[in-house]
């Protein structure tokens, strides 16, 4: 992995009871670029999480995330055309980033902020129809992450490009492909899928064609925005929901072509013996 920034990081209090993550992918279209961006900002700004994890940041918006770095220490990981960026709040601790390098032919990369007891990475996974490179960029990660013994909070958020019920292009073939949502149980086995186990009752779709008119195919209802928990003896998942679902112009635009997903996270220890029960 590709060091790009580093401070020592610190331990979490347990006077410190919450935790709260958003994972967006913003667009890297130009439509009404600085209207969406705006739109994206005020809702960090109203939310206040501890870390933001984006996707698709274009160098035009880098630069209006300036304007947050008073309360947040930002990644300088190399974006080209569009990336992903992370932000952790400068009130938590010192952060370091690092970057996980993964087979792609997008340029795409797994991008790790460590801060306090919690590991959180972002990822836009291979898109399209790359089901083997999505797979092979997961299990980086997981390659990563195994065996680490430190009792820290792991978290894999962002855009993993594929749905848990539908394959990509269903909408356009009668063929009945397998669900690629199958390798977060073979790669991730640890690890909680937070919208189905807090929400199981609704689908949760992120990019919803039938009702945000920045998806150009109406049909395209995807769940493609996951975030992923370590089942951990502490930390506990305790909300998520959609952010950017409202129109932000008269013309129903939408912040984004995707809805962002904002989590909440409590910190209640346990005994030993309880670990069964938790996250």
């Amino acid at each position: 992995c590709q060091i790009i920034h580093h401070v020592d990081a610190a331990v979490l209090s347990t006077d410190d009871m919450r935790f709260r993550l958003l994972t967006w992918n913003v667009w890297f279209d130009a439509y009404r670029w600085q209207e969406r961006q705006d739109a994206v900002l005020s809702e960090v700004r109203r939310l206040r999480p501890h870390a933001v994890c984006f996707q698709e940041v274009t160098p035009a918006f880098l630069e209006n995330l300036v304007t947050l770095t008073k309360e947040y220490e930002m990644s300088d990981n190399d974006i080209g055309s569009y990336g992903v960026v992370t932000l952790v709040r400068r009130d938590v601790g010192p952060t370091s980033f690092r970057e996980i390098q993964v087979p792609s032919r997008q340029g795409r990369s797994v991008l790790v902020a460590s801060f306090r007891n919690v590991e959180l990475a972002t990822v836009h996974l291979e898109s399209l129809a790359s089901a083997p490179l999505r797979r092979a960029q997961l299990q980086r990660w997981a390659d990563d992450a195994r065996h680490k013994d430190d009792g820290k909070l792991r978290i894999l958020c962002g855009d993993f490009n594929f749905d848990d019920t539908r394959h990509w292009g269903w909408w356009r073939t009668a063929r009945d492909l397998p669900l690629e949502n199958g390798v977060l149980a073979e790669v991730l086995p640890d690890y909680v899928d937070l919208w189905p186990h807090l929400r199981p009752e609704e689908r949760g779709l992120t990019f919803d064609g039938a009702r945000n008119p920045n998806v150009r195919t109406r049909q395209e209802q995807m769940r493609y925005d996951r975030i992923m928990a370590q089942r951990h003896h502490a930390w506990q998942p305790t909300a998520i929901r959609l952010v950017g679902v409202d129109p932000i112009d008269t013309q129903l635009t939408r912040p984004s072509d995707h809805y962002g997903l904002v989590a909440d996270f409590d910190f209640s220890p346990r005994t030993k013996g309880e670990h069964d029960v938790l996250l």
